[in-house]
């Protein structure tokens, strides 16, 4: 009898792990959109003193760019690979700042390649506002 009602837990388990659905990417962009304008996100032109520290892709539109003293939510053109991406590189116009006329090339792709995506759009956020942004979508 033990062993039914632990097979019956399992299974009721299982049942609720595999109804879970994650958003999609479309979801999750819809998502960035409206919080950009729920938060009233000012865009920015350019970033100076521009220096990487990390990033983050979130879908194949919007990634989290770190520096050493800010962080910020960029907005590409639609880049295939980015939400997967190993590793990226900027094309700056200018060294040390960052601009919405700059590009980014996603590389290290499944097939060899790299894709190059123009950055359309930088909002700076706050370390709250990053992490509330990349838990978007997750269980």
């Amino acid at each position: 009898m033990k062993n039914i009602v632990i097979a019956l837990s399992m299974i009721t388990f299982m049942a609720g792990c595999s109804s879970t659905e994650k958003m999609t990417s479309q979801d999750k962009e819809l998502a960035y959109s409206k919080y950009i304008t729920s938060e009233d996100l000012a865009s920015e032109k350019r970033v100076n003193s521009f220096n990487l520290k990390s990033w983050k892709s979130l879908t194949d539109k919007y990634l989290i760019i770190t520096t050493i003293k800010d962080q910020f939510l960029v907005e590409v053109s639609p880049c295939l690979h980015l939400e997967r991406a190993m590793d990226i590189k900027l094309s700056l116009f200018s060294p040390l700042t960052l601009t919405t006329t700059d590009s980014l090339f996603v590389v290290d792709t499944p097939d060899s390649s790299n894709y190059k995506c123009n950055i359309r759009t930088i909002y700076s956020i706050s370390k709250e506002q990053s992490n509330l942004i990349e838990n978007i979508g997750k269980a």
